[in-house]
């Protein structure tokens, strides 16, 4: 069941688009998906997007397993 865009949630959505709005963010965060490196993804969208900072995202609201399959497709 998706609640937001497609997506589980608000949350998720927002940092997917975060981790897609940059060419190069973009490039390492489906380098990251394709191993399925969760923990560096979630490292890229707090540090290098700051989509937390900026946005108020809650991470632990965030399905990165959605967010990975989403990044695998692109």
């Amino acid at each position: 069941m998706t609640d937001y865009n497609g997506w589980t949630n608000w949350a998720t959505w927002n940092v997917f688009v975060w981790l897609t709005n940059d060419e190069q963010v973009y490039r390492i965060a489906r380098a990251f998906a394709r191993c399925g490196n969760i923990p560096d993804l979630k490292w890229l969208a707090v540090h290098e997007t700051h989509a937390v900072d900026l946005d108020g995202v809650c991470v632990p609201e965030v399905n990165w397993a959605e967010i990975v399959e989403g990044l695998k497709e692109e």
